[in-house]
């Protein structure tokens, strides 16, 4: 669902829902994953040629088998993610851009307990 804010349609607020099936040959590698999601994006600046997006996400994902090495536990992981995006753009076709992701993973299996940071900057070609 898409709500937006400006005549030009360059503020909006997504919302969304994905479903999906992971069949890996381990079992304990399967899962069913939901994952409901948000982004707002606005462009701004004189020109517009600067764009903003702000992101967040949970996704819930339900391990089919027995996890492969701690045998007695079914694996269920609870992921959550919140990002924030830039871009510039430098012509019709180019666009620089920096982004940063955080991830918390939260499972019942303890290998799986962690925090991720993920830092990018980058240059885009749209034809």
């Amino acid at each position: 669902a898409n709500r937006f804010f400006d005549a030009a349609q360059t503020r909006y607020l997504r919302i969304g829902y994905g479903g999906g099936y992971s069949d890996a040959l381990n079992q304990g590698f399967s899962y069913r994953v939901n994952n409901v999601y948000s982004v707002y994006r606005f462009l701004f600046g004189s020109d517009n040629k600067n764009e903003m997006r702000l992101s967040s996400g949970y996704g819930f994902y339900d391990f089919v088998g027995a996890d492969p090495i701690q045998q007695t536990l079914k694996r269920a992981d609870n992921i959550y993610t919140a990002g924030v995006y830039y871009g510039r753009q430098l012509s019709t076709n180019v666009q620089l851009f920096a982004q940063y992701t955080y991830l918390n993973s939260n499972s019942n299996v303890s290998r799986q307990l962690y925090n991720s940071d993920l830092f990018s900057l980058g240059i885009t070609y749209v034809k």
